[in-house]
């Protein structure tokens, strides 16, 4: 609360400064006393995880980031029971339930649940160029053909097609393919199911 008012009212008896937190104050005043050279100085990120050493201005910024090195999973989904680190991911993870597509196209009206979704979508209003007006975003292109690409593993998939490669094999009969869609699909003739 005091961060908002700008009251400071734990002062350092030996220099003067004042602080909005007696922590804050206890820090600074073990400067003063040798017991710890560096805790006068002011460090921008105090806390510090102890597993990968990555630090954070505030302690509970460190509590949520340590989630990931516990697999701590606070937030449940009371749906399906599904949990999650972060409550962004809870609340992303809930439009699933209640079909909430909170993100429109301006261009056609379409909708979508996930912003990455509504930009993926829009690209392709663009032929492929930024929707902002930049320039072209298929910056991966085959030298056989000249085919441009705006992902490196569409244009690492595209190169299959001209030597012919064919890296997934069907365990069951040895038969090869180009993609993995396509050994899943000849995969299920196997199985009795449809091509």
């Amino acid at each position: 609360r005091r961060t908002h008012t700008g009251e400071k009212p734990f002062r350092c008896f030996h220099c003067g400064k004042s602080f909005n937190v007696s922590s804050n104050l206890y820090r600074h005043q073990r400067g003063h006393d040798g017991a710890d050279p560096e805790a006068e100085k002011p460090r921008k990120n105090p806390y510090k995880c102890q597993e990968c050493g990555k630090s954070f201005r505030r302690n509970k910024e460190l509590a949520t980031h340590q989630r990931l090195h516990t697999g701590r999973l606070p937030f449940q989904c009371g749906h399906c029971g599904k949990s999650f680190s972060w409550s962004s991911h809870w609340e992303r993870h809930q439009r699933i339930h209640t079909g909430e597509k909170p993100y429109e196209c301006p261009e056609c009206g379409k909708s979508f649940s996930r912003s990455s979704h509504l930009y993926r979508h829009q690209r392709g209003h663009a032929g492929g160029r930024s929707f902002h007006g930049g320039a072209s975003e298929k910056p991966y292109r085959c030298g056989d053909c000249g085919k441009s690409f705006s992902w490196s593993s569409h244009w690492e998939r595209h190169q299959r097609i001209h030597p012919g490669e064919r890296p997934y094999e069907c365990p069951e009969c040895g038969k090869s393919f180009g993609r993995t869609s396509h050994l899943y699909r000849h995969q299920r003739t196997h199985a009795g199911g449809q091509p």
